[in-house]
């Protein structure tokens, strides 16, 4: 049932807003210079690389990866908004020793390959190098010690054939469709009975269960796991659209397909730390298996639109943060276009919490009788019809 009511809700999506694919924008970008860390250098979370030509740390080159129907914009981005997903630290043993969640996550992917480093503590340690060495000579790679990107990228690529094997359906799979059904005589003289072209896509994703499920004419074909961000640095909830889309290597994996998130810069990627597909660890972007994110870059193209649900709660979720002036994210946005709907006069809906939006609460707290704080507390949630519903 909670799998009919999520489809439902990103066919009702579609069906408001319309299907109207739309030019892609040129990215604003990735961040491109090193960290500003004593002990540690970080690569550019992007490298494209030539189909005949790679390079660990090399120049950056175009790609051509086939192309498809819909124009993708394949430039580098360069906005510093970006999540930290992308992110690769060289570490190494050293004085004072180097701790964090880059060491951490260099801990998880050793175990998930089969070179525990003892407790996974975020501290570089002799265990830790122990570890890394035994890693590099198992693979062939120089035993240094030393966790550059070539380290990285090949940890990835071993730990994603092991990942793969082991993920779990997320018990909550919406049954795919093995046929397709009779269409209609409005889809055979070209248009769906909503008015959508035939073969109109979407994507749906769950953070409650961790999936992303592409729907095709409202029905679910292709479904995979995936993993989204920490509680501080939560994915956004709403309704957007792809708006861009690049082929490359390096800490994002091989494919982007980024998102109208007016707030930030969030997309949907791969990523060469593998070992945390199917948990909540990322900056809010949702992270793919490279293998999987190759597959559905394929067949979504730029303009589809994508709703990121919480589950059986919808949009919102569970969850009724008190927000005030300053904050950005989902539930700003939501706010924004439920006073717009009552009648208050904003500055835009871009998700940040600005003095428009916060004359608007306190008009609205004002008009209801409750104290004007303009702050957004649970009785205001209510002033505005953002109930939790049990």
């Amino acid at each position: 049932m909670a799998a009919l009511v999520l489809t439902g809700i990103i066919c009702a999506v579609v069906f408001s807003k319309g299907y109207s694919p739309q030019t892609p924008e040129t990215p604003n970008g990735f961040r491109s210079e090193p960290a500003n860390a004593e002990e540690s250098a970080v690569w550019p979370g992007s490298r494209k690389l030539s189909q005949d030509h790679e390079s660990a740390a090399g120049a950056v080159v175009p790609i051509d990866d086939g192309g498809g129907a819909s124009p993708e914009s394949e430039s580098e981005p360069q906005s510093a908004t970006l999540c930290e997903c992308g992110d690769l630290h060289k570490l190494w043993l050293c004085e004072p020793r180097m701790v964090g969640k880059q060491v951490r996550d260099l801990q998880e992917g050793l175990a998930v390959a089969g070179f525990p480093a003892g407790h996974v503590d975020g501290l570089f340690g002799p265990a830790t190098e122990g570890a890394v060495r035994a890693f590099q000579a198992s693979v062939g790679l120089s035993e240094d010690g030393i966790v550059d990107l070539s380290v990285w990228m090949t940890l990835g690529r071993v730990c994603e054939q092991i990942v793969a094997a082991s993920l779990e359906p997320s018990g909550d799979i919406i049954p795919i469709a093995k046929t397709s059904p009779a269409k209609p005589q409005t889809e055979q003289e070209g248009t769906t009975r909503k008015g959508l072209p035939p073969g109109w896509r979407a994507l749906l994703i769950d953070t409650s269960n961790l999936t992303i499920t592409l729907l095709e004419d409202g029905l679910p074909i292709k479904q995979y796991r995936v993993g989204v961000g920490e509680p501080s640095t939560p994915t956004p909830l709403g309704q957007f659209k792809v708006i861009e889309k690049a082929a490359w290597a390096g800490g994002f994996g091989t494919r982007w397909m980024g998102l109208n998130v007016p707030w930030g810069k969030y997309g949907i990627h791969g990523t060469n730390k593998p070992w945390t597909v199917g948990q909540r660890k990322s900056g809010g972007c949702i992270r793919m298996l490279n293998r999987d994110v190759e597959e559905l870059y394929s067949m979504v193209p730029v303009g589809t639109p994508v709703v990121i649900t919480a589950g059986h709660f919808g949009t919102l979720g569970s969850f009724r943060p008190r927000i005030e002036p300053g904050a950005k994210g989902s539930y700003v946005l939501e706010v924004q276009k439920r006073l717009a709907k009552l009648g208050y006069e904003h500055a835009g809906f871009d998700g940040v919490y600005g003095p428009g939006t916060e004359r608007a609460i306190m008009q609205l707290q004002r008009d209801k009788g409750l104290p004007v704080t303009g702050i957004v507390d649970m009785r205001t949630y209510e002033a505005l019809g953002l109930f939790i519903f049990d």
